[in-house]
């Protein structure tokens, strides 16, 4: 137990559909040599992806910190989607077409689509519904199953209607799912472990190198997971932000939904259960799952 004043908490969420989602992007990623380029550089297993399959990935630095995460998808040979939450898609293209050389890569960011999301509501079976649908002409479909509340992120030439209550549950629903958003200010801070993302999967332990694959790895095997990705509850919240316990700094704030109630925070994995976690704003509770 973190935090002895652990709270019963549920996410006040309502079905919803067809809302804009602002913070996403697309990048499509083309060429005879996109699959290796991406194998080399990301820090999950690209090649075992089938076409219309998607995987939660990111892009390390060589000190195994995370510089960004985002949703990979494999429309077939050659082809593949970047769906970028939060970060500029222009900076992670750049960054990117620095390790290209010589390949046959080519970077496409595309405002010709409109993300869009659908919450569905708690209950509805998702059990054949699975992986990415569509084209660049339609759009594209990506199904997120969950136990309890499944989404789907769609890609839309038609814009969807601002909603800015349903696209902040989206983003909470992200946080309770163990994904969190990166931005230019977040990024080089944590490694994948500090950010507890071998619970979905987002990074492999099994493939070839890629940049910070020594250092995950290492984590991994010699068993030093020190911190970990913590839900709270409380007021004033905010992405950023650094959290206090016993008059210490203890950790950060990575993700916080727009009222400052709920977060996701990076903290130690063994903290003083005897004394609160706190911000400028008071006392917080730790948030036990389900969140929903």
């Amino acid at each position: 137990m973190v935090n002895p004043r652990a709270m019963s908490f549920k996410l006040n969420l309502s079905a919803a559909a067809g809302f804009g989602l602002p913070a996403y992007h697309l990048i499509h990623v083309t060429g005879s040599d996109s699959a290796p380029f991406l194998q080399a550089q990301l820090m999950n297993d690209v090649a075992a992806l089938a076409d219309g399959q998607w995987q939660y990935n990111g892009w390390l630095n060589a000190q195994g910190r995370v510089l960004a995460l985002f949703q990979l998808a494999k429309l077939s040979d050659g082809h593949f989607l970047i769906i970028l939450p939060s970060l500029s898609p222009g900076w992670l293209i750049d960054n990117l077409k620095r390790y290209v050389f010589r390949s046959k890569v080519g970077f496409a960011s595309t405002d010709s689509l409109s993300s869009c999301g659908e919450i569905l509501p708690a209950g509805t079976r998702m059990d054949a519904e699975t992986g990415i649908h569509g084209d660049e002409r339609q759009g594209f479909t990506i199904t997120i199953p969950h136990a309890l509340c499944g989404r789907r992120l769609h890609f839309r030439p038609e814009p969807c209607p601002a909603d800015a209550d349903a696209a902040d549950q989206w983003h909470s629903l992200d946080m309770a799912c163990g994904w969190v958003w990166i931005d230019e200010s977040l990024q080089g801070q944590w490694t994948p472990q500090m950010l507890s993302l071998q619970n979905i999967g987002a990074f492999s332990l099994k493939k070839g190198c890629y940049p910070g694959q020594e250092i995950v790895a290492r984590t991994h095997y010699l068993g030093k997971i020190k911190r970990q990705l913590l839900a709270l509850g409380g007021r004033g919240l905010a992405a950023g932000q650094t959290l206090q316990q016993n008059g210490l700094d203890i950790g950060k704030v990575v993700n916080a939904n727009r009222a400052g109630t709920f977060c996701v925070a990076v903290l130690p994995t063994e903290i003083d259960a005897s004394s609160p976690i706190v911000n400028g704003a008071g006392t917080l509770d730790l948030i036990p799952p389900p969140y929903v």
